[in-house]
């Protein structure tokens, strides 16, 4: 369902959507909707990658993945390096990467 948002815009920018969305076969509110959700997703990843690196500053330890792969670090210190992120990240698979997921791999049965 989707809910009703007013934004005022400058008539420039909104001539600028209309061209947008006529080129594109699209409604302006669906560019609109586009735009918004690039935009906020865009500052969630900042957010986050904010958050990780102030994370790493306050001396967390780094893994090196290939490190990890080739059993270098403890599994104690991977858990507790992951439970420490997941106390301020949600552990949540992301909507459009779960999508791609399903759609790899089709109908096969587990």
């Amino acid at each position: 369902m989707l809910a009703r948002l007013t934004v005022n815009v400058p008539p420039d920018l909104r001539q600028r959507a209309r061209t947008l969305a006529t080129s594109r076969g699209e409604t302006v509110a669906e560019v609109v909707r586009t735009a918004l959700e690039t935009y906020v997703a865009e500052q969630e990843f900042a957010r986050r990658t904010e958050s990780e690196l102030s994370y790493l500053r306050e001396g967390a330890p780094v893994f090196d993945p290939a490190g990890l792969a080739q059993g270098r670090y403890p599994d104690s210190e991977v858990t507790e390096a992951l439970n420490r992120i997941y106390t301020s990240e949600p552990s949540s698979l992301d909507p459009a990467l779960m999508q791609m997921q399903m759609i790899a791999i089709g109908s096969e049965s587990w």
